[in-house]
């Protein structure tokens, strides 16, 4: 059986791999295929775990249906979906003050003349991508259905005219449009269907910085008027666009979810390391405090018993003293006669001379 953290990391890279039908897979043969074709997107987990663990490891969530539903994946994954308040506070905050910045550039953006999208900066689930494929949608629709109006403006091709100004003649002509021009399950062209996609040109065009739900939200707007002009091969287009992004995000949120999980795993680890630590801390200063009480209290007895040995010697010591005394006592009345003896001996010396 694979390891908590194996299963899940390869359920966070291959949640977008095993979307959609591609979730429903259960031969050995079809599970290998779609991995190889994304060797690149699993290339770190192959370096990590190797082919055949990944492999089982795939197979082993396909079974419990871990990437079909997201209660399931929930139930499999609790720390993955589990947000703390800080966090979720935190995230709001972020969200909220990335949408009210989006707004504002919006806000600040001009229409701009004959400003047009390199194609080779054109991107898989971009903006740019949606707003080329859906100019070309309306391009289209007015050869069809607006023909005096193109050639009235000499517009020939769909890179002369830009998306603001087809919404702009799409609501000032729709009332003329025959009843089989717009797709019937849409009803009539209606303004807040036309203008929901002006956001997108603008964040293309002018390169804004958008969030993730924003651009969500413009390439899904673009897809409800490629719809409603009848163009259902490219809004299929542009829905499998929202689609792949919406699997991109998911991902990412995800994979966003699960790192901040485990940050809040290490501080816990770190805290709990501290307290640890302060614990040891307090616990070496306390036992140098006991060492340092019991070493004091030991001195008194020791300088107790070197007082009571020193006193022992002090009997000792005046005996020694007495006896050079005596001694010295004995020695004095010699020491006193001779002052008597000189005299004598000088009084010979004298009747002599």
């Amino acid at each position: 059986m694979p390891s908590t953290e194996e299963k899940r990391e390869v359920f966070l890279f291959c949640r977008g791999i095993f979307a959609g039908q591609n979730a429903q897979l259960r031969k050995k043969s079809k599970v290998r295929e779609l991995l190889q074709q994304h060797g690149g997107r699993i290339g770190p987990l192959v370096s990590k775990y190797g082919s055949d663990s990944i492999f089982n490891t795939a197979r082993h969530l396909l079974e419990k249906k871990v990437f079909e539903s997201n209660l399931r994946a929930k139930i499999e994954f609790p720390d993955l979906y589990e947000i703390s308040a800080s966090r979720g506070a935190q995230r709001t905050a972020s969200e909220n003050e990335a949408a009210r910045s989006e707004a504002e550039a919006l806000a600040e953006a001009e229409p701009t003349q004959g400003e047009s999208v390199d194609p080779s900066e054109l991107d898989l689930g971009t903006p740019q991508t949606t707003q080329t494929l859906l100019e070309r949608v309306c391009f289209e629709f007015g050869q069809k259905w607006l023909p005096q109006v193109l050639e009235a403006r000499k517009w020939n091709c769909q890179e002369a005219v830009e998306l603001t100004k087809w919404t702009k003649i799409l609501s000032k002509h729709k009332t003329q449009l025959p009843k089989d021009a717009i797709s019937t399950g849409h009803g009539p062209l209606n303004d807040s269907v036309v203008f929901a996609t002006e956001r997108l040109r603008h964040a293309a065009v002018h390169r804004l910085p958008s969030t993730a739900a924003g651009v969500q939200q413009m390439i899904s707007s673009a897809a409800k008027l490629a719809s409603a002009l009848n163009d259902t091969m490219r809004a299929a287009k542009i829905e499998h666009l929202h689609d792949a992004l919406e699997t991109h995000v998911r991902d990412m949120e995800g994979n966003k979810e699960f790192l901040e999980s485990r940050l809040d795993q290490e501080f816990k680890a770190i805290d709990e390391q501290r307290a640890k630590l302060d614990r040891r801390e307090c616990e070496a200063v306390a036992a140098m405090v006991s060492d340092d009480n019991e070493h004091q209290a030991s001195l008194g007895p020791l300088l107790d018993q070197a007082t009571a040995d020193l006193l022992d010697e002090l009997p000792h010591t005046s005996s020694v003293a007495t006896e050079e005394t005596t001694h010295a006592a004995s020695c004095r009345p010699h020491e006193q006669e001779l002052p008597n003896r000189i005299p004598m001996v000088l009084d010979g010396n004298d009747s002599d001379s």
